[in-house]
């Protein structure tokens, strides 16, 4: 993940509009998301740096944005882009069986959710 995690304004607008779009006070976005309301409205005026991605992924998931878009905002999509057109791009086998197209799609989208996570445990440890 990048190290600069200053928040762009694009990420903050895109949050702001899905909020407004939801139909969400601040407040009640801030409390589904295990955040202070302070917390978000320092994100939307910019005066807070990004938030890590696990708190990322709640705000998409609470305002239905999709994951893919916050990953992206966050710069965590390249560093796992490579992996996902591996997967995509090759053919392999689990158990000696052809892996068929359907699964490499499940695997990638399984793999979506979890590894932003565990990247970002791993850049905490360095």
């Amino acid at each position: 993940m990048s190290k600069d995690r200053k928040v762009s304004s694009e990420f903050a607008k895109m949050m702001e509009q899905y909020r407004i779009k939801k139909g969400i006070s601040l407040n009640k976005l801030a409390a589904e998301c295990g955040v202070s309301p302070a917390y978000l409205s320092r994100i939307k005026t910019g005066k807070r740096n990004a938030p890590s991605v696990p708190i990322a992924m709640t705000v998409a998931r609470e305002l239905d944005i999709p994951a893919e878009q916050i990953l992206t905002m966050l710069g965590v999509n390249e560093e796992v882009k490579e992996l996902f057109d591996l997967l995509s791009d090759n053919e392999f086998t689990f158990r000696g069986q052809l892996v068929e197209s359907n699964v490499k799609e499940a695997i990638i989208g399984i793999l979506r959710g979890v590894l932003p996570y565990i990247m970002r445990e791993d850049a905490k440890n360095e």
